[in-house]
């Protein structure tokens, strides 16, 4: 699954105008999608730079692909 990047938030919510770990317009690979405990959608992509794996909201994103890797199990 690929996604591009739409909107930047913080931990909160709250939009932002740049970060460290994502870049607006840039395509990332999506490794996982999960749910967490408040029903929110999120996605974990590899950051930019050496920010490393990370867990963002669906909303920030735009699906580019949505073909899912055969590699990924349901749990």
């Amino acid at each position: 699954m690929k996604v591009k990047c739409i909107k930047l938030v913080d931990s909160r919510g709250n939009v932002q105008e740049k970060s460290p770990w994502l870049t607006l317009g840039k395509v990332y690979h999506v490794l996982e999608v999960v749910q967490d405990a408040h029903k929110r959608w999120l996605l974990r992509v590899v950051g930019d730079g050496d920010n490393g794996v990370g867990l963002f909201r669906l909303e920030q994103f735009e699906i580019v692909s949505a073909k899912i890797s055969v590699a990924w199990v349901v749990v």
